[in-house]
C-alpha cells in the first residue's frame, strides 16, 4: 500500500522531535531534612538517575552537581550542602542562594537523555521551607503560566504517582 507523502512526512518529523528529546520521568525535589539542612531528593520511576544539576535561571552551565557511581530504585535523599551524604558526591560547594534569583534542579542518567521534570524555585521559595518540608514541580498542563513549586512533607515524596 503506498502512503501519501504528507503522512510520511509528519511520521520523519514525530520520530526526530521524539529522538532528540530527553525521556521525562520522576519527580526531583529541594528541601530541608529534619534537622532543617538542605537536602536533595528524586523519586525516579523508570530512569535510572545518577546525576544531579543545581543551575541558575538562564545559565548555560550548572553551579554544582552531584553524582553517585549507579543508579538505584525508590526515594533517593542527599545532603545538597555541607556534610557527607554516602551515596551522592557533591562536585563543587554550593553556593549561598540568593532569595531573588531562581534555580533550576533536575536530575538525570549520565547523558542528559533521560532525566525528571525540572524543578523551578527560587532562593526565597527554599529559605521558606521548615524541617521536613521538600518543593516539587507543579501538576501543570503546559498551558499559561506555571505555577510555584509544590510544598510536600518528605515523607509524601515516596507517594507521588510516575
Amino acid at each position: 500500500m503506498r502512503r501519501p507523502p504528507a503522512v510520511l512526512a509528519v511520521a520523519t518529523g514525530m520520530c526526530l522531535l521524539s529522538a532528540c528529546s530527553p525521556i521525562v520521568q520522576g519527580s526531583p525535589a529541594i528541601g530541608l531534612d529534619a534537622g532543617g539542612r538542605l537536602i536533595g531528593a528524586v523519586q525516579p520511576c523508570t530512569v535510572d538517575v545518577t546525576v544531579a544539576h543545581l543551575r541558575a535561571d538562564g545559565a548555560d552551565e550548572d553551579l554544582v552537581t552531584w553524582e553517585r557511581s549507579s543508579a538505584e530504585e525508590g526515594l533517593q535523599v542527599w545532603l545538597l550542602g555541607p556534610g557527607r551524604s554516602l551515596a551522592w558526591s557533591r562536585s563543587g560547594e554550593l553556593p549561598d542562594l540568593d532569595p531573588a534569583t531562581t534555580y533550576e534542579f533536575w536530575v538525570s542518567a549520565d547523558d542528559d537523555q533521560e532525566r525528571t521534570d525540572r524543578l523551578s524555585v527560587t532562593g526565597a521559595e527554599i529559605a521558606a521551607l521548615t524541617a521536613g518540608q521538600v518543593l516539587v514541580p507543579p501538576d501543570w498542563s503546559g498551558q499559561g503560566a506555571e505555577p510555584p513549586a509544590a510544598v510536600l512533607s518528605l515523607g509524601d515524596l515516596a507517594d507521588l504517582p510516575c
